[in-house]
Protein backbone atom coordinates (compact mmCIF):
# COMPACT_ATOMS: atom_id res chain seq x y z
CA UNK A 1 0.00 0.00 0.00
CA UNK A 2 1.46 3.42 -0.75
CA UNK A 3 0.62 6.91 0.60
CA UNK A 4 -1.81 9.11 -0.53
CA UNK A 5 0.26 12.24 0.23
CA UNK A 6 4.06 11.11 -0.23
CA UNK A 7 3.03 8.56 -2.68
CA UNK A 8 5.82 6.13 -0.84
CA UNK A 9 5.34 2.38 0.38
CA UNK A 10 3.90 2.36 3.61
CA UNK A 11 5.76 0.38 6.03
CA UNK A 12 3.52 -1.49 8.73
CA UNK A 13 0.34 -0.50 8.73
CA UNK A 14 -1.30 2.49 7.44
CA UNK A 15 -2.27 5.86 9.45
CA UNK A 16 -5.72 7.28 8.78
CA UNK A 17 -5.50 11.20 9.26
CA UNK A 18 -8.35 13.32 8.46
CA UNK A 19 -7.95 16.78 6.20
CA UNK A 20 -10.58 19.36 5.25
CA UNK A 21 -13.12 16.41 6.09
CA UNK A 22 -11.20 13.71 4.21
CA UNK A 23 -10.11 10.47 4.94
CA UNK A 24 -6.51 9.61 3.78
CA UNK A 25 -4.53 6.31 4.14
CA UNK A 26 -0.80 7.31 4.56
CA UNK A 27 2.45 6.56 6.07
CA UNK A 28 4.04 7.41 9.67
CA UNK A 29 5.54 10.76 8.35
CA UNK A 30 2.74 12.33 6.79
CA UNK A 31 0.33 11.87 10.03
CA UNK A 32 1.55 15.70 10.96
CA UNK A 33 -0.32 17.28 7.90
CA UNK A 34 -4.32 16.04 9.40
CA UNK A 35 -5.85 14.99 12.58
CA UNK A 36 -5.31 11.36 12.89
CA UNK A 37 -8.35 8.89 13.16
CA UNK A 38 -9.25 5.58 13.81
CA UNK A 39 -8.52 2.97 10.88
CA UNK A 40 -11.81 1.66 10.20
CA UNK A 41 -12.79 -0.69 7.62
CA UNK A 42 -15.80 -0.42 5.53
CA UNK A 43 -18.04 -2.83 4.00
CA UNK A 44 -18.18 -1.91 -0.06
CA UNK A 45 -20.71 0.35 -0.92
CA UNK A 46 -23.97 -1.28 -2.34
CA UNK A 47 -24.48 0.15 -6.06
CA UNK A 48 -27.88 0.66 -7.79
CA UNK A 49 -27.27 -0.16 -11.46
CA UNK A 50 -28.41 3.01 -13.68
CA UNK A 51 -30.95 2.40 -16.18
CA UNK A 52 -29.43 3.24 -19.94
CA UNK A 53 -31.18 5.71 -21.86
CA UNK A 54 -33.75 4.79 -24.02
CA UNK A 55 -32.96 6.10 -27.84
CA UNK A 56 -35.05 5.90 -30.89
CA UNK A 57 -33.53 2.67 -32.56
CA UNK A 58 -31.17 3.44 -34.96
CA UNK A 59 -30.05 6.24 -33.57
CA UNK A 60 -26.68 5.84 -31.64
CA UNK A 61 -26.15 9.19 -30.10
CA UNK A 62 -22.65 9.95 -28.25
CA UNK A 63 -21.86 10.77 -24.85
CA UNK A 64 -20.91 14.20 -23.79
CA UNK A 65 -17.32 12.55 -22.81
CA UNK A 66 -17.04 11.22 -26.53
CA UNK A 67 -17.51 14.63 -28.27
CA UNK A 68 -16.02 18.18 -28.03
CA UNK A 69 -16.86 21.05 -29.86
CA UNK A 70 -14.29 21.68 -32.84
CA UNK A 71 -11.33 24.39 -32.15
CA UNK A 72 -12.91 26.55 -35.27
CA UNK A 73 -16.15 26.23 -34.32
CA UNK A 74 -16.37 30.28 -34.74
CA UNK A 75 -15.10 29.88 -38.57
CA UNK A 76 -16.88 27.50 -39.50
CA UNK A 77 -20.45 28.72 -38.15
CA UNK A 78 -20.02 32.28 -39.34
CA UNK A 79 -19.12 31.21 -43.32
CA UNK A 80 -21.85 28.24 -43.16
CA UNK A 81 -24.30 31.53 -42.28
CA UNK A 82 -22.85 33.59 -44.61
CA UNK A 83 -23.01 31.11 -47.88
CA UNK A 84 -26.59 30.44 -46.76
CA UNK A 85 -27.10 34.13 -46.77
CA UNK A 86 -28.85 33.70 -43.88
CA UNK A 87 -28.30 36.88 -41.21
CA UNK A 88 -27.52 36.36 -37.26
CA UNK A 89 -31.47 37.21 -36.39
CA UNK A 90 -32.27 34.70 -38.93
CA UNK A 91 -30.07 31.79 -37.85
CA UNK A 92 -31.06 32.44 -34.12
CA UNK A 93 -34.44 32.26 -34.59
CA UNK A 94 -33.97 28.82 -36.37
CA UNK A 95 -32.11 27.53 -32.82
CA UNK A 96 -34.11 29.27 -30.78
CA UNK A 97 -31.26 31.20 -29.07
CA UNK A 98 -30.88 34.77 -28.70
CA UNK A 99 -29.05 37.30 -31.05
CA UNK A 100 -26.38 38.46 -29.03
CA UNK A 101 -25.17 34.24 -28.40
CA UNK A 102 -24.89 33.72 -31.66
CA UNK A 103 -22.71 36.93 -32.15
CA UNK A 104 -20.77 35.47 -29.12
CA UNK A 105 -20.25 32.49 -30.79
CA UNK A 106 -19.27 33.85 -33.96
CA UNK A 107 -16.31 35.70 -32.96
CA UNK A 108 -15.31 32.96 -30.73
CA UNK A 109 -16.39 34.49 -27.04
CA UNK A 110 -18.44 31.52 -26.28
CA UNK A 111 -17.73 28.37 -26.90
CA UNK A 112 -21.79 26.83 -27.98
CA UNK A 113 -22.91 23.97 -25.40
CA UNK A 114 -23.49 20.54 -27.03
CA UNK A 115 -26.95 20.71 -27.59
CA UNK A 116 -26.86 24.25 -29.20
CA UNK A 117 -24.02 22.68 -31.50
CA UNK A 118 -25.89 19.57 -32.87
CA UNK A 119 -29.33 22.44 -33.35
CA UNK A 120 -26.55 24.88 -35.13
CA UNK A 121 -24.73 21.60 -37.35
CA UNK A 122 -28.46 20.82 -38.16
CA UNK A 123 -29.15 24.12 -39.19
CA UNK A 124 -26.31 24.97 -41.08
CA UNK A 125 -25.29 21.69 -42.54
CA UNK A 126 -22.04 21.21 -40.82
CA UNK A 127 -19.81 19.52 -38.74
CA UNK A 128 -18.96 21.32 -35.37
CA UNK A 129 -18.50 18.05 -32.84
CA UNK A 130 -15.95 15.42 -33.19
CA UNK A 131 -14.36 13.04 -30.90
CA UNK A 132 -11.27 13.82 -29.01
CA UNK A 133 -8.21 12.41 -30.15
CA UNK A 134 -6.88 10.37 -27.62
CA UNK A 135 -3.63 11.47 -25.74
CA UNK A 136 -1.26 8.65 -23.90
CA UNK A 137 0.71 9.50 -21.20
CA UNK A 138 3.14 7.09 -20.56
CA UNK A 139 4.70 7.07 -16.53
CA UNK A 140 8.15 5.87 -14.98
CA UNK A 141 7.74 2.12 -14.57
CA UNK A 142 8.54 2.30 -11.08
CA UNK A 143 5.58 5.45 -10.45
CA UNK A 144 2.95 4.59 -7.87
CA UNK A 145 0.69 6.98 -9.90
CA UNK A 146 -0.67 10.51 -9.14
CA UNK A 147 -0.81 11.33 -5.36
CA UNK A 148 -1.95 14.54 -3.63
CA UNK A 149 1.62 15.51 -2.67
CA UNK A 150 2.27 15.88 -6.59
CA UNK A 151 -0.51 18.47 -6.72
CA UNK A 152 -0.85 19.82 -3.60
CA UNK A 153 1.22 22.37 -1.69
CA UNK A 154 1.50 22.02 1.77
CA UNK A 155 1.20 24.64 4.32
CA UNK A 156 2.73 24.16 7.83
CA UNK A 157 0.66 25.06 10.80
CA UNK A 158 0.98 28.78 12.41
CA UNK A 159 1.06 27.68 15.95
CA UNK A 160 -0.24 30.31 18.55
Amino acid sequence: MHCEICGREILGPPKAIRIEGVILKVCKDCVRFGEEVPLEEKEPAKSVPARAPRWPKGLAKKTEEELMVVEDFAERIRSARERLGWTKEYLAKRVGEKVSVIKNIESGKLVPTLNLARKLERALKITLLEEPLEVSISKPSDSVGLTLGDVVVLKKKEED
